[in-house]
């Protein structure tokens, strides 16, 4: 019999084959399935170039104490998909001395439905440093012990429905050129980190997502040029001194637009240095607490702040230093 699933294709398991899959295997922890851990289906995976989609579905809820590493496998231009089946949340607990939940080093590798917590010390709570990494609905928690990122992406990763809780690391640190960020959530706890850390990046999108510091900053961008954030909420919540909603340090032709950036104590938008030709538009940008500026323009030039709304409740709506020129400011409200 093919069990709970429709048999399709030609390569079979006791369950049958998922639809658009040319091999499947399942995960139970209880066992009567291929495997009982995520890693020993991996392992099944060939190192020869597939013939296909290589899925591997777990079927219950159950904690799989465990570092699942994808690695050293040819996609041949086809995925390796796993995922929680059939309305199904399995949770990815890393044991002590792992270096994060999921180790994606493969590219084309798709993560959907499983949860990310952690109870030892990581550096990631996913580690994606290969191309073309797909992950959507996950919950990724730090409990305090992530010390790099909720999640890490290079390039052309596509994150959907996630939500990141972290404290002493950045929400989302993404590196590399052309990945999105969609329909997701971010949160940090300490002075320094970000919810969005950019850091050498470019082409990136992030969009109708939400990333709060309590400190910390809603986003950080630093030497990344050409990215985008659109109908996303970016706040700094703690009234303590300093951070940002948003935080521009030698960052360049990026746009803002159809945003809410607020911060509770300090500056709502801070466009530090050597930060150049960037749009804000559509957007509110709010400042509260003592007399701090709601946007401030350091070294910064050719940058268009078109439709915005900027309001501080004790200070300037904004203030451009000796190093601001060829500002442009049009249809906005101070």
């Amino acid at each position: 019999a093919a069990g709970p699933f429709t048999a399709l294709g030609s390569t079979r398991t006791r369950f049958g084959d998922l639809a658009g899959c040319a091999t499947s295997k399942f995960v139970q922890k209880t066992g009567g399935a291929d495997c009982a851990s995520l890693g020993g289906c991996v392992a099944l995976i060939p190192s020869t170039p597939l013939a296909g989609d290589f899925c591997i579905a777990v079927l219950d809820s159950a904690v799989y104490s465990e570092q699942v590493t994808v690695a050293g496998k040819n996609h041949n231009g086809f995925r390796i998909r796993l995922w929680g089946a059939g309305g199904t949340r399995p949770t990815v607990t890393p044991p002590g001395g792992s270096s994060a939940g999921f180790r994606l080093l493969t590219a084309s590798v798709s993560v959907s439905d499983i949860n990310v917590v952690t109870t030892n010390t990581v550096t990631y709570g996913v580690l994606a440093s290969s191309a073309s990494v797909s992950l959507s609905s996950m919950i990724i928690d730090s409990g305090g012990r992530i010390s790099g990122a909720g999640v890490f992406l290079s390039s052309w990763g596509v994150v959907q429905n996630a939500s990141v809780t972290v404290q002493n690391a950045d929400g989302f640190r993404l590196t590399g050129t052309g990945n999105t960020v969609s329909a997701s959530s971010a949160s940090v706890t300490v002075f320094g980190r970000a919810a969005y850390y950019l850091g050498t990046a470019s082409s990136n999108t992030i969009s109708d997502s939400y990333g709060s510091g309590n400190p910390g900053y809603g986003a950080f961008l630093y030497h990344s040029h050409g990215n985008t954030f659109a109908r996303t909420t970016l706040r700094k919540l703690s009234a303590a001194a300093g951070g940002a909603g948003l935080y521009l340090n030698d960052a360049s032709s990026n746009t803002v637009t159809g945003c809410f950036i607020s911060n509770a104590g300090g500056p709502g938008a801070d466009l530090s240095s050597s930060v150049n030709y960037n749009l804000i538009e559509l957007s509110t940008i709010t400042a509260a607490g003592n007399v701090y500026t709601a946007l401030e323009l350091g070294f910064a030039k050719g940058n268009r702040i078109s439709r915005v709304y900027v309001h501080s409740d004790n200070g300037s709506g904004s203030t451009l230093s000796s190093g601001a020129s060829e500002t442009l400011v049009e249809n906005s409200t101070f």
